[in-house]
């Protein structure tokens, strides 16, 4: 009996045995399997990562491509869009202060003073360049302060009711009275003209008169040179009386006419261009310069064929 007993007993160890081989056995298996299942799923991660690499580098080319392809077109269109709606609003932003864009800004200033009626306006005039002709049409119009009775020029107390100890006769101005000459006219005319023959008398010329002042409004009316000299006037009649009958006089009367600085001289530019002007043929182009520049200031330039 005992011995059965040892029998049975061995052949339980041995079955527990036998068992915890077996399992050792499959643990083995599993873990081997889980190893390479380990191995199989690091590689396949490594090419799966590879291919990631190398699709994404595909990608990266692809979309760096469609990026600069993108990009092309949108510059493009930003630079369609800055030449057609951009460009004019920058080209006004950085033309602000632009000689001509002054004056216009000026001009508008100007004449907005004159309508709420406290601009004063001058008409600088040549002798012959229409002058009475603005004077009747602008300085006499109804319903304005009207202008001085010696032909707009100057006024004629006590008819125009001035004080003529603070009235200024005299003209051009200078810069620093343009503004206080204008307000002291302004009380009782709208406007006045300034009539030359010849350069101004004195140190002051038309370029120092600061016609840039918010409250002067300027004209000045040109006229061909030509038509200019023909026009005759009661000095012209007695001088040259040919030139007003326009059917006589000789050859040699006309050139001497024409030689007559106090007739065939050209008026506005020695007027406008001061008095160190002019030399005939030899006149410098710098008065010519000094002309233009001085016109460029007036309010308004008229031509006389378009009154």
């Amino acid at each position: 009996a005992m011995s059965q007993e040892i029998e049975e007993e061995q052949e339980f160890e041995g079955l527990i045995a036998s068992q915890d081989d077996n399992d050792l056995e499959r643990n083995g298996v599993e873990m081997t399997e889980r190893r390479g299942g380990s191995r199989q799923s690091r590689q396949k991660q490594k090419q799966e990562a590879a291919d990631g690499i190398l699709i994404g580098s595909n990608g990266s080319i692809l979309a760096q491509f469609m990026l600069e392809g993108r990009g092309r077109l949108a510059c493009g269109l930003v630079c369609a869009l800055f030449v057609v709606v951009l460009t004019p609003r920058l080209f006004s932003l950085f033309s602000w202060s632009s000689p001509e864009h002054m004056h216009r800004i000026r001009q508008q200033n100007q004449i907005k003073n004159y309508q709420k009626g406290t601009a004063l306006m001058i008409n600088v005039h040549v002798t012959h360049h229409a002058g009475e002709t603005v004077s009747s049409s602008l300085g006499r119009a109804p319903h304005t302060d009207g202008c001085p009775s010696v032909a707009c020029n100057e006024p004629r107390p006590p008819e125009d009711h001035v004080v003529e100890s603070k009235y200024p006769y005299q003209h051009p101005w200078t810069y620093q009275d343009t503004g206080r000459n204008i307000a002291i006219v302004r009380q009782y005319f709208h406007f006045i003209g300034w009539e030359f023959k010849r350069p101004p008398k004195g140190a002051v010329s038309l370029a120092d008169t600061n016609w840039d002042h918010q409250n002067l409004v300027s004209i000045f009316v040109t006229r061909d040179p030509i038509t200019r000299m023909l026009a005759e006037d009661a000095r012209v009649k007695q001088a040259y009386p040919f030139v007003y009958n326009r059917d006589s006089g000789s050859e040699d009367q006309w050139m001497q006419f024409a030689k007559d600085d106090a007739y065939g001289d050209n008026y506005a530019l020695r007027i406008l261009a001061g008095k160190d002007c002019c030399n005939g043929a030899n006149t410098d182009a710098r008065h010519l310069e000094n002309a233009k520049d001085l016109l460029r200031r007036f309010t308004f330039i008229i031509d006389i064929d378009c009154l």
